[in-house]
């Protein structure tokens, strides 16, 4: 206003509008009917107004302030696709230098579509489309400034889009009256021709709420019974027909003259829809009336055309579609707006129709395509995710099952999401927080508190970052989306959508602000269903590059923390969207988690008990003994007892930990994983030293070995080889986070790290071992008598031969159903079998223990004075974890 109020006549100046970008001002300059316009073109004013923007601290060039004019760069006219477009730039006063031309604001080159004419006065758009509509600016320099004028071209017309009745079949019979059908947009006429180029007589109707009108032509199929018949529905403006868009072809097959229907007669088809045709044809039929394409089925033996693929779309939408050719920024709000309003009004049509969700699917993603280079407003934002209600709502599950399976739209799903990570990149920062049907949008600044969000009523998914990792503010978009679970398909690099994962959590998509980045993000997810059907849960997000460009599910960068309580806890170090894979196999961790502590709790009770008799008794059964075997029979079967006994207790220990302190540093369950794992190995090792000693007592007769050197073998063998394995454990995954398993039970990791194989070798490897050493001994036995012995080493022999017999094939058996569990933990049968027999080793071992050993119970006897009681108790082993899967394989 201050460059322009010392003009005589002036009266005021507006702002009348931004151009894209917000760069270029356009304003609106009132003078008094009286006064002469021209002077406002003066260069003293322009001058004016660039020294005003200088003190107020902007930085102008010297063609930073130009006039502005409407003009025609052609006679308004008609131009169809395919046509050449010349517009004229009518430059006035001597123009210094070139002209530029820009179309919808961007500088044009020469190239193939557009080229110029010398001096660039005259543009020409080759071979146009419904695209090149838009503003079109030339730009040029005189003495008195830079001149811009401008012409918004709306003269393309949009391609005619021709719909005809489909190409089928029809039964050769009297009574069949074929009408075939041409429509096309309202500005074209079009014409109906047969294979001799002859113009067929037709009558025509218009559809204004359609925007086509249509002519339609009838004729009897009975002189033409076993031919094939061709027509032309072509545009009738001449100059058009040389054009592919031109004309479609319509073919008709007339069956042959049929017999006399009767019993033997073959099945056949024929219905309005797909016409006539038999077992096993395809037929192609017409959309209704408010749709375009058309949509295919195959003769089934019933006789009944079965639909296998429909690609009609409501005809809104394809007029949408076209219309989205011409989309800018400037358009984009009023388009996302036609766009949701179409969607609201046909929403029973559009859940059912695969074509219509596909295309709406494909607008959304022009929409947010455009509005990269913007600021996407509260309005856009808030309409764009009302449209994705209607088309995620559960009516459309059936139609998101049928596009996924087809090889032509499974990338739909992907499309769609991709289309909403971008469009929320572009949103602009001052949108606040707000709620559709089916989504929930969330908008936070991490600065002096971390960036916590809550999505649905029930706690459904919760995110979570902390601040303790950044230098500066950077602010996060979440959208939680309830609805897409049954929209992505459950693929990922090791399952497909028909092995039966399903993704079992809502979808939350996370994004950061432009040039920022996080790396630590916690995830938490309710599972959809909190049934045991379903185990072996992956955090996943959604990786756009798998499968050739399809998508498919990546759990990359994530990992799992916790499984509990059907609540899933994930960390992942990069931001997309995310959620919860699993597959089907959980089994009901109750009756495990019952068998599996109730038999622990017998197992400590009775090994306690066991304990206590051979300190009890140890004095009477070793006394007296010359026999270093026999002692180190009883050493062997205590420390076997001892080291069950402190695994089960680290195994209450890590259930407490795992259980009532989810929240709890890793630490704890790692010193349990650690403990649980080394006296679990113990346990095998010193039923190997078991059976080394039997081997010892039948391989070596006359030379002995000393008690010490012995007892020194063993404990280096019983608690050295389990505490090297141990170590070497920890310290080969413990840095990088997968030495204990994710699924909310302290024992070794399997699915990352593979930590399991330090006890599963170890363990299997001494029952096999054992098992070879009972083949010697048999062997041995009955193949020669051995040397004379005392009585305490016949007696020892015989202990310790009863004692590895049955005990290695009862592990074995164990453990073995434990490797099974490893292999396929979906088998319910291995589940219970597993936590039955490891909660009996206890038992096997203390029953063994005592009843095979006579002078233990005479001993007993002779001190209690009691009958002939066995002290065999129960104690057992099972780590059952808390969704039902063993856990200590």
């Amino acid at each position: 206003m201050k460059s322009y109020r010392n003009i005589p006549g002036f009266r005021s100046v507006t702002v009348t509008g931004f151009r894209s970008g917000s760069v270029i001002v356009e304003f609106s300059l009132q003078l008094d009917p009286s006064t002469d316009s021209s002077i406002i073109t003066s260069d003293q004013t322009n001058q004016d107004i660039k020294n005003n923007l200088q003190n107020s601290g902007f930085q102008t060039s010297e063609n930073s302030v130009s006039q502005s004019e409407e003009t025609t760069f052609m006679e308004a006219s008609t131009v169809y696709p395919g046509d050449d477009m010349v517009l004229t730039c009518n430059a006035n006063g001597g123009v210094q230098g070139t002209v530029q031309w820009r179309a919808k604001g961007t500088v044009l080159q020469d190239d193939s579509h557009y080229v110029f004419s010398a001096g660039r006065r005259t543009l020409t758009v080759k071979g146009v489309t419904p695209s090149d509509n838009g503003r079109y600016e030339c730009q040029y320099s005189t003495s008195s400034g830079l001149h811009i004028l401008w012409d918004d071209i709306d003269y393309i017309k949009p391609y005619p889009n021709i719909q005809t009745s489909p190409n089928r079949s029809y039964k050769c019979q009297p009574s069949n009256l074929v009408q075939l059908t041409c429509c096309v947009y309202v500005d074209y006429d079009v014409q109906l021709v047969n294979d001799k180029d002859q113009i067929l007589p037709s009558t025509q109707s218009l559809q204004p709420d359609l925007q086509q009108k249509c002519i339609q032509y009838s004729f009897s199929v009975t002189q033409s019974c076993g031919s094939t018949l061709k027509f032309l529905c072509r545009l009738a403006h001449g100059n058009l027909q040389t054009f592919s868009y031109s004309s479609r072809t319509i073919e008709l097959k007339i069956s042959a003259a049929l017999p006399v229907s009767s019993a033997n007669a073959p099945v056949t088809c024929e219905d309005e829809v797909y016409g006539f045709g038999n077992v096993g044809d395809t037929g192609v039929g017409q959309c209704d009336a408010t749709e375009v394409g058309s949509k295919t089925a195959k003769c089934g033996d019933d006789g009944k055309w079965k639909t296998v693929q429909n690609n009609c779309v409501l005809r809104v939408f394809q007029m949408l579609k076209q219309e989205s050719q011409d989309l800018d920024t400037n358009s984009v709000k009023q388009f996302v707006i036609k766009v949701a309003n179409a969607t609201q009004e046909h929403v029973g049509q559009v859940t059912t129709s695969p074509g219509t969700v596909a295309t709406i699917v494909t607008l959304l993603n022009t929409i947010t395509v455009v509005s990269q280079s913007i600021q996407v407003d509260q309005v856009v934002i808030h309409v764009f995710l009302q449209t994705l209600d209607v088309i995620t709502s559960p009516a459309t599950q059936n139609t998101w099952n049928e596009l996924n399976n087809s090889p032509e739209s499974k990338g739909t799903s992907s499309l769609l999401l991709m289309s909403l990570e971008n469009i929320i990149k572009s949103v602009s920062s001052d949108v606040s927080d707000f709620t559709t049907n089916t989504t929930e949008f969330r908008k936070g600044t991490i600065s002096n508190e971390p960036f916590n969000q809550t999505f649905g009523n029930d706690s459904t998914a919760t995110i979570f970052v902390p601040n303790t990792i950044l230098t500066t503010n950077v602010t996060i978009t979440s959208v939680a989306f309830f609805n897409l679970s049954f929209i992505l398909p459950p693929r990922n690099n090791t399952v497909n959508e028909t092995s039966g994962a399903v993704v079992n959590g809502i979808i939350v998509l996370v994004s950061v602000s432009k040039n920022n980045s996080i790396h630590n993000t916690t995830l938490t997810f309710r599972k959809l269903d909190a049934t045991n059907k379903l185990a072996n849960a992956d955090c996943v997000f959604w990786n756009f590059d798998l499968f050739d460009a399809i998508g498919g599910w990546d759990s990359f960068g994530c990992k799992r923390k916790s499984d509990l309580n059907g609540i899933i806890t994930c960390e992942c170090n990069h931001t997309t969207s995310f959620s919860i894979l699993m597959s089907p196999g959980g089994v009901d961790s109750v009756p495990l988690s019952i068998i599996t502590y109730v038999g622990v709790a017998i197992s400590m009770a009775s090994l306690v008990l066991f304990l206590l008799i051979e300190a009890i008794f140890w004095k009477p059964i070793t006394r007296g003994s010359s026999s270093p075997i026999l002692y180190l029979r009883h050493v062997s079967l205590v420390n076997i007892a001892v080291s069950l006994l402190i695994a089960n207790i680290w195994f209450i220990i890590g259930a407490a930990i795992s259980e009532s302190a989810p929240s709890v540093p890793i630490n704890p369950c790692s010193a349990a994983a650690f403990f649980i794992h080394f006296f679990y190995l113990a346990l095998f090792f010193w039923m190997l030293v078991s059976a080394l000693l039997l081997l010892y007592s039948i391989l070596v007769v006359f030379s002995r070995m000393s008690k010490s050197a012995m007892m020194a073998i063993a404990f280096c063998v019983g608690y050295g080889a389990p505490l090297i394995i141990s170590v070497v454990t920890v310290a080969s995954t413990a840095g990088g986070g997968t030495y204990i398993t994710k699924e909310g039970a302290c024992w070794l990791n399997w699915k990352e790290s593979k930590a399991q194989l330090a006890f599963v070798i170890p363990a299997l490897a001494i029952v096999f071992i054992n098992f070879l050493v009972m083949v010697v001994v048999l062997y041995k036995m009955l193949r020669k008598r051995v040397g004379e012995r005392s009585g305490d080493d016949k007696n020892a022999m015989g202990v310790i031969a009863r004692f590895v017999a049955v005990l290695t094939p009862v592990f074995g058996l164990t453990w073995g159903f434990g490797l099974g569990l490893m292999i396929s933990p979906e088998s319910l049968a291995l589940h219970y079998l597993f936590a039955i027999l490891n909660s009996l080793q206890g038992f096997f071992i203390a029953v063994l223990g005592t009843l095979f050993d006579k002078k233990l119970l005479k001993t007993v006897k002779q001190k209690l004075r009691i009958g002939s009681r066995s002290s065999g108790t129960f104690t057992s082993m099972s780590t059952t974890n808390r969704t039902g899967s063993t856990a200590a394989i």
